[in-house]
């Protein structure tokens, strides 16, 4: 999934039924987000994504060029959270 095409609360959404519903059996969830849209990585940051690169200058914006950064959250770091586990919804 990515940021282009769903908001935070969609993707945070998906990650509260990563052990139930259609989202069992993943391994790995990923997704960019723009530098200019920092509250947005905040969110994913809260949630449990991981900072897994920074593509330099990957969208022109306005009138320069803006980083992509690439995040991911692995199954086992999801089931490992202390406020969530295997069967949690």
């Amino acid at each position: 999934m990515s940021a282009c095409r769903a908001g935070p609360a969609t993707t945070t959404g998906s990650c509260g039924r990563w052990s139930t519903g259609p989202a069992a059996g993943l391994h790995r969830v990923g997704l960019e987000v723009y530098a200019f849209n920092p509250r947005t990585r905040r969110v994913y940051e809260k949630v449990g994504f991981v900072l897994e690169g920074t593509q330099r200058e990957a969208l022109r914006y306005a009138d320069g060029w803006v980083d992509c950064h690439v995040m991911g959250l692995l199954a086992s770091d999801w089931a490992a959270r202390p406020d969530r586990g295997p069967t949690s919804p």
